[in-house]
């Protein structure tokens, strides 16, 4: 083919060495969307076939189906289609339909011939629309009042309430509404629901020829998922807005997840049980095409930035591309375990990113308008491209390709460096964010600094005084009254050894009559004695008791036991020790074993 061997030489100075043209077909005349294109084995003898709802140049729908390189033939259709899929059905054995989707009507294809047509079912026509038509119908009003009412009537409800036969009546010129109101004024005034998006979504099993269903996106801002072997509708859904692409993975028996994304530059998620799209990412432009590998969402929007999302909603990248974006399509490639993006741009190139890094970059005669990756023929790796000028283009991967990270600020050398957002890590990110915070708000954080260091020392002060007034202390801070106790538990329990030390640090002053009383909880603890009387305290020498506890609560709990060092005579005690107990660890008092288990120094 001469034109291939001339685009050829065209582009094999700068294109990828990655690709092989297989197919250049200039003449093609195709006008479609992504959408629209699919591949598909018709016949289960291996050999895929290309389907494309044509949406055509002249204003001639039809469905095309491609073998290799030759239209094998084609299919009239009755308005634009607006999606294309393949669906298997395993009852009574198995069998492949063409499902078009083209107005308000599903076209069922089976064997590459029209088999059946579903209607979505009509919505409620608004009375006072049904009224002015049914007066014009009985000559009671003339033309000028039911354009004057349906005018209102759009003022009022908007232009998509309306059925389709006002909007094209109020589009007309003034000289062509009197003859197409005549024309239709004796048939029935029905508002049907026009198909804007379409999915397959597998039944039961996830297998390559399983049963699937059809999910449908409408104009009146409805989600269905239909059941193709009686064409049933299983589960109906709103949305917040009118659904243009739709990604769905999952099973329907099982569970699902189907995100929409919609004219209001949101996308939306329905699962199992949810009768309404629950919000899930918020778009800062249009959306221009929907992927989702793995738990990441692909999103390309009209300002030229491809966007990654997680399933929760949160962008954890983005990046702006050299021109605008005109699709995008997911590829993944089987040998390899890659899964690719394929974006579209409008300065006649693709290219393809695997994750986050540049892996290719493919170089085109015109726009791409619609792509498409599977096995075509017996090709596996097989690149279905039609661009803006109607040309059909078929790219065949090579099997010895590898896709490895290219830098584009040096390939293209007039894109700016500047465009592309440079991937920080978040700890990074957050130690950044702090440091611009603490420059720009550094007088208020100085001030409350020191607001919290001021109020961290009046508490430290206030609880100073505290232990000072109540002597909740080990040591005492008397001049006069000096006194260090300390105290260490042996044992693993029920049976516990106190041994208590307790030392006189003022060597001018000699102590008499003090009293050791211990406070515990009498349910918990048994102690040998509960009060110990010193005779005698003399700065040079430490003094040592003993006591005996034993832990008599049968959830084997553990508190704590309080000792005062007080005067016979004085109630404020000199010194206070609290003493934290530990667990017992054995049920039978003649299995303790005394050992150092704890020590406690105050």
């Amino acid at each position: 083919m001469r034109g291939k061997s001339a685009f050829a030489q065209m582009t094999n100075e700068r294109n990828s060495d990655k690709w092989l043209l297989a197919n250049h077909d200039s003449n093609a005349n195709i006008y479609t969307i992504s959408s629209g294109v699919t591949l598909a084995d018709l016949y289960h003898d291996g050999d895929y076939r290309l389907l494309i709802g044509d949406i055509g140049f002249n204003g001639n729908p039809k469905l095309k189906v491609y073998q290799g390189t030759c239209l094998q033939c084609e299919n009239l259709l009755v308005d634009i289609p607006c999606g294309v899929v393949v669906v298997h059905d395993d009852k009574p054995e198995l069998t492949t339909s063409i499902i078009v989707a083209s107005g308000s009507y599903l076209f069922v294809y089976r064997n590459l011939k029209p088999f059946f047509k579903y209607s979505l079912p009509p919505l409620e026509t608004n009375q006072i629309e049904l009224d002015a038509w049914t007066r014009f119908k009985d000559m009671r009003i003339n033309i000028i009042t039911l354009e004057e009412i349906l005018i209102n009537l759009r003022l009022e409800i908007g232009r998509r309430r309306l059925t389709s036969r006002s909007q094209m009546f109020l589009n007309l010129s003034p000289e062509m509404k009197n003859s197409f109101a005549e024309s239709y004024k004796n048939q029935p005034l029905k508002k049907m629901n026009v198909i804007t998006c379409m999915a397959a979504l597998k039944k039961t099993v996830a297998e390559l020829n399983a049963p699937s269903c059809l999910i449908l996106g409408t104009e009146n801002q409805d989600a269905y998922i239909l059941e193709i072997d009686a064409y049933t509708i299983l589960s109906t859904s709103t949305l917040p807005s009118v659904p243009v692409f739709i990604e769905a993975n999952g099973l329907f028996d099982v569970e699902y997840r189907i995100l929409f994304a919609c004219r209001d530059a949101n996308i939306y998620l329905i699962k199992r049980g949810y009768t309404s799209g629950r919000l899930c990412i918020q778009l800062n432009a249009h959306p221009v095409g929907l992927a989702r590998i793995g738990s990441n969402i692909y999103v390309a929007t009209m300002d030229q930035t491809l966007n990654i999302f997680t399933t929760k909603g949160n962008r954890i990248w983005n990046m702006k591309q050299m021109a605008p974006i005109t699709t995008m399509e997911a590829i993944f490639l089987e040998r390899q375990g890659l899964h690719i993006i394929a974006v579209a741009l409008a300065n006649k190139s693709v290219i393809f990113y695997n994750d986050r890094k540049c892996v290719d970059i493919l170089y085109v005669n015109d726009i791409i308008i619609a792509m498409k990756f599977g096995r075509f023929g017996r090709e596996d790796n097989t690149l279905i491209m039609v661009s803006k000028n109607g040309t059909l283009t078929v790219q065949i991967l090579k099997r010895t390709a590898k896709f490895i990270p290219k830098d584009i600020d040096a390939i293209d050398g007039n894109r700016s460096t500047t465009n592309g957002k440079l991937i920080v890590p978040k700890k990074t990110k957050l130690f950044v964010d702090q440091t611009m915070r603490e420059r720009e708000q550094y007088l208020t954080i100085h001030k409350s600094f020191e607001h919290e260091l001021m109020r961290l020392k009046l508490n430290a002060a206030r609880t100073y005084v505290k232990a000072l007034k109540s002597s909740l202390n080990p040591i005492s801070l008397n001049n006069v009254d000096s006194i260090k106790l300390s105290a260490k538990v042996f044992g693993l329990g029920p049976i516990f050894q106190l041994c208590l030390e307790l030392q006189s640090n003022n060597k001018d002053n000699v102590h008499n009559n003090l009293l050791m009383v211990f406070d515990y909880d009498f349910k918990i603890y048994r102690l040998e004695r509960n009060v110990i009387r010193i005779a005698y305290l003399q700065s040079t020498n430490t003094n040592s008791y003993t006591n005996r506890v034993q832990c008599i609560s049968e959830l084997n709990l553990s508190d704590s036991i309080k000792i005062y060092i007080l005067n016979k005579n004085e109630e404020v005690p000199l010194v206070t020790a609290v003493i934290n107990m530990p667990r017992s660890e054995m049920e039978n008092p003649e299995e303790s074993n005394l050992s150092a288990t704890e020590s406690t120094q105050f």
